[in-house]
Parts: structure tokens; C-alpha cells; sequence
């Protein structure tokens, strides 16, 4: 009974002098107490906050790792595409033409393969791409192709326009021509006929000669012109009579010189045929370039220039 008493006693004694140890320890460095207990007290207040720091980190670091992974996936893919033994066979600007595709379609066909083009960023991306692909690989170069087709079309139509309308103008000037100079031909032929009637009333040029004296003597006067002798002639006969013989010598010439040659008249009759007869083979063809155009599948009038090719 003795001994447990004593051993209590020892007890007793050895948890109040840890105590009073402890407490004295405490009293001693209460400042750092006091920063574990402020730093555990702010640690378990903000545990939901930095759950939610921890969660957002997480979030951010899975969203850069992934799409660092994507972007790693379409430079090998790019760089596997345009070092392939096919796109180093093609020629420089073929190779050009298929790299920038490529570059706007790897992405594409990435992001489809990792199912990132659904939904967030990956279809907003996607979506993007595919804009950017319609107007740069097929938008642009289909109006490119178009508009250089159109430009060839338009300046093949305006060379055979031209030539056409320069061939109309050429119609134009020789149908004037030879107007001007079938109404030269007919007053030339008028007075040389006009004359050579008078010429057989007068019994031939002789005659001519003699009535012109007499016309001139006959309307001699005062006044006039004033030749040797002090003969006073009528300056409008005279200048009539120097007409008449001008023509006469011009028949002379006109039956010295004549030949078997075609007169204007007969040269732009033929011409005339002529003219016809091409502007009936032009329909002809026209016709025939439409006929075939038709058969091929082509719709309304044949292009232009179809009609010489016939």
C-alpha cells in the first residue's frame, strides 16, 4: 500500500513539474506560439480558397500541357508532310502551294483526330481554320483562276472584235471609195459623151474648132479679154471654149489609151459580190460553230473565235 502511494506521489509530482516546465517554456516563447496558432488558425479558414487555387492550377496546367501536346503534334505532322519524297519531287511553286495548304489544314486534321474540334477553344479553333481555308485555298484561287480565264476570253473576244470591226471599217472606206469614185466615172463618161456628140454634129474636131472661133468672135466686145491685134474676147466664152478643148483632148487621150481593163463601175460590182459572198460564208460558219458548241453540252452562242476554227 506504501509503495503505491509513493509511486503516485512520484506521479504526481513529475506532471507538475512538466507543467509547470511547459508553461514556463510558453511564457518564455509565447510570440511563436502566437504565429502557429494565427498560421493554423488562416490555414484551416482558407482551406476551401486553396482548394480552389489548387483545382484552378491543376485545370490550367492540364489545359497547357494539352494543347502544348497539339501544337507539338501538328509541327511533326507538318514538318513529316512537307519532307515527304512526293512533295520534294514537285516542282518549287507546286511545293509552295501545298505547304501554305497544309499549314492551315494539319491543324484541322489534328484537332479531328483528338476530338478537340466539338466544343471550346478546339472548335473555335477549328471553325477559324476552316474560314481561313475557304479564303485562302479555295475562294482565292478559284476567283484568280476565273478572273485569268475571263481576262483570256475577254482579250481573245477583243482581238476578234477588232479585227472584225477594223474589217467593217475597211468595207466602210472602200464602199466610199468607190462610190467617189464611180460618181467621178460617171461625170467623166457624161462629158466625154457630152462632147463626143457634139463633136459628130460638128463633123469631127475640126468643126469643133471652127464653131468655138465663131462663138468667140460672135460674143467678142469692149470689154474682155484683150489679145494681140486689139481683138477684145469674152473672158467666159474664152475660159468655156479652153474647157471644151481640154476635154477633147482628154477623149483623144481616153481612145488612145483605152483598154479591155474593167471600168470602176464593173470592178465595184465585183467588189459587191464578193463582199457577199464572204459575209454568207462568216454566217455559215457561225452557224456551224453554234451547231457544234451545242453538241458538245455549251449553252446559247458559241465563244468567240469558234467560227474561224470551223
Amino acid at each position: 500500500m506504501e509503495t503505491v502511494a509513493n509511486a503516485f506521489l512520484w506521479s504526481l509530482e513529475g506532471s507538475v513539474s512538466l507543467w509547470a516546465t511547459g508553461w514556463a517554456f510558453t511564457l518564455a516563447h509565447w510570440h511563436w506560439w502566437l504565429v502557429l496558432s494565427v498560421f493554423a488558425t488562416v490555414w484551416t479558414v482558407t482551406a476551401p480558397l486553396r482548394g480552389l487555387i489548387g483545382r484552378l492550377l491543376l485545370t490550367t496546367n492540364s489545359f497547357v500541357y494539352r494543347w502544348t501536346e497539339i501544337t507539338k503534334a501538328c509541327l511533326h505532322r507538318y514538318r513529316k508532310y512537307v519532307r515527304k519524297p512526293e512533295m520534294m519531287e514537285r516542282p518549287w511553286y507546286s511545293r509552295w502551294h501545298k505547304s501554305a495548304e497544309a499549314l492551315i489544314g494539319t491543324p484541322m486534321v489534328v484537332l479531328v483526330a483528338r476530338k478537340e474540334h466539338l466544343d471550346g477553344l478546339g472548335r473555335l479553333l477549328y471553325k477559324w481554320l476552316d474560314a481561313q481555308d475557304a479564303w485562302w485555298c479555295v475562294f482565292l484561287p478559284d476567283t484568280l483562276e476565273a478572273t485569268c480565264w475571263a481576262s483570256a476570253h475577254y482579250w481573245e473576244g477583243l482581238h476578234v472584235e477588232s479585227a472584225r470591226t477594223a474589217d467593217r471599217a475597211g468595207v466602210l472606206i472602200w464602199t466610199v471609195w468607190a462610190v467617189v469614185t464611180v460618181i467621178l466615172y460617171a461625170l467623166s463618161v457624161c462629158v466625154l459623151f457630152m462632147y463626143e456628140t457634139v463633136e459628130d454634129v460638128c463633123q469631127g474636131w475640126l468643126g469643133v474648132l471652127g464653131v468655138l472661133s465663131v462663138v468667140n468672135f460672135a460674143f467678142s466686145g469692149a470689154e474682155g479679154l484683150v489679145i494681140a491685134e486689139g481683138v477684145a474676147l469674152n473672158r467666159t466664152v474664152v475660159n468655156v471654149s479652153v474647157g471644151v478643148l481640154l476635154v477633147g483632148c482628154a477623149s483623144r487621150l481616153w481612145h488612145l489609151f483605152e483598154t479591155e481593163e474593167p471600168s470602176p463601175l464593173d470592178k465595184v460590182s465585183e467588189r459587191y459580190r464578193e463582199w457577199q459572198l464572204a459575209m454568207e460564208e462568216q454566217e455559215q460558219a457561225e452557224r456551224l460553230a453554234d451547231a457544234f458548241w451545242r453538241m458538245d453540252g455549251g449553252n446559247g452562242r458559241a465563244p468567240a473565235g469558234a467560227a474561224d476554227t470551223v
